[in-house]
């Protein structure tokens, strides 16, 4: 009997791993590519293997959204609501988040590098194991966010987002304080 089940494991590891390999390589480009999307409503739905790039999200909706190993780059979120979705192993490249809101947002395993977090609503949201380079938030609100074994590297706060933070955290972070204008 016990053989069976470690059979059973090995052949089930094997195939995850294969899976996770190989729908790596099979990103594509989304038709949601190259346009401005006012008031556009993709809620409660899934969104994986995809790159979105040089994309405008205005007033739009992104309600209880799945996004699984996806690249989004050069892409602006304004006016938009994210609440509730998850992404995993997910890249965020020279992405903008301006007066968003980000509440139960769920990231976990993701690169986000090059970015700013601007005057978004994050009231519970949870970066896993997240990384974050050359990333900026500037009147954010972090009071309930949880940056659980997440690394920060070159990024900044100004004074409105860091009164939400303590200082050991700021420290401990590497995070750089600047007062914004």
């Amino acid at each position: 009997m016990m053989r069976h089940w470690r059979i059973f494991w090995t052949v089930f590891i094997f195939t995850l791993t294969v899976a996770q390999s190989s729908s790596g390589l099979t990103l594509s480009a989304s038709p949601l590519s190259g346009k401005s999307h006012p008031e556009f409503d993709y809620s409660e739905k899934p969104l994986g293997l995809s790159q979105i790039i040089n994309a405008q999200f205005t007033k739009s909706s992104f309600i209880l959204n799945n996004w699984f190993q996806m690249s989004f780059k050069n892409v602006t979120w304004t006016d938009t609501t994210l609440v509730g979705t998850r992404a995993m192993k997910v890249d965020f490249d020279s992405v903008e988040f301006k007066n968003a809101n980000l509440s139960g947002f769920k990231c976990q395993h993701c690169a986000i590098k090059n970015s700013i977090f601007e005057n978004v609503k994050m009231d519970g949201a949870r970066f896993l194991g997240a990384v974050f380079i050359n990333t900026h938030f500037k009147n954010a609100d972090l009071r309930r966010v949880d940056f659980i074994s997440s690394t920060f590297t070159n990024c900044t706060l100004d004074s409105a987002s860091a009164k939400f933070l303590s200082a050991e955290k700021i420290r401990k972070w590497n995070l750089q304080v600047k007062e914004m204008p």
